[in-house]
């Protein structure tokens, strides 16, 4: 004779196959989300890699020439920087500091690449629409600095950059008679250009290496 509630025990209830496809569902969604974090990731990582590629090809070429030993001390002192107030933003003070690009307004180094908008308590600073032609003509001042006879003549032309990033390029030094530039690179992409400040910065020193005496 069948045992009816023997076999009624081997069953599962409707509540324990609604449970195990609630939990089924759960880790393919989790699975499913991964694969979209792991798409931005990596494209980020690709991005990441090309603008450290681009800032290399950037800074390579200003460091070899800026390095050179026919620099003079005055060639050195005369480039096309412009002596600023350090802190004059935030209103604490220091002494001066010496940068480029300036557009004046109080605009140099990395806010020159800002212009303002709106008026009174609606102000706020958006990026610029082409940052790379104020990055390309701060690169060619420098270059112009530089001893360029050992580079090829392309090189005294801005690299260009990834398909879809643009960059900004930024050079500073404590003083007048400071023997050492620092030079840095941010490179965004052009459909978020508003988050130009928020990317990482590739930086490098020249120090002067040329004739003290002339």
């Amino acid at each position: 004779m069948l045992d009816l509630n023997l076999t009624f025990r081997k069953a599962f209830t409707l509540i324990e196959v609604n449970l195990a496809i609630f939990i089924m569902a759960g880790g393919v969604l989790a699975m499913i989300s991964l694969y979209s974090l792991g798409f931005r990731e990596s494209r980020q990582s690709r991005e990441d890699v090309a603008a450290a590629a681009f800032a290399d090809a950037v800074l390579n070429p200003l460091v070899v020439a800026l390095s050179s030993t026919n620099i003079t001390w005055g060639a050195w002192k005369g480039m096309a920087f412009k002596a600023v107030s350090e802190g004059v933003e935030s209103g604490e003070g220091g002494g001066e500091v010496y940068v480029m690009p300036h557009n004046g307004n109080k605009k140099e180094g990395w806010y020159a690449y800002f212009e303002t908008r709106g008026t009174g308590a609606s102000t706020f600073y958006k990026v610029l629409p082409n940052p790379e032609t104020k990055a390309s003509d701060v690169y060619r001042k420098l270059m112009n600095g530089g001893d360029t006879s050992m580079l090829p003549g392309s090189a005294s032309s801005p690299p260009t950059p990834p398909d879809g990033m643009t960059y900004a390029l930024v050079a500073s030094r404590d003083s007048e008679f400071s023997p050492i530039i620092t030079l840095a690179v941010r490179c965004v992409r052009k459909n978020l250009l508003n988050t130009l400040m928020a990317q990482p910065v590739f930086s490098t020193e020249v120090h002067f290496q040329g004739d003290p005496n002339k």
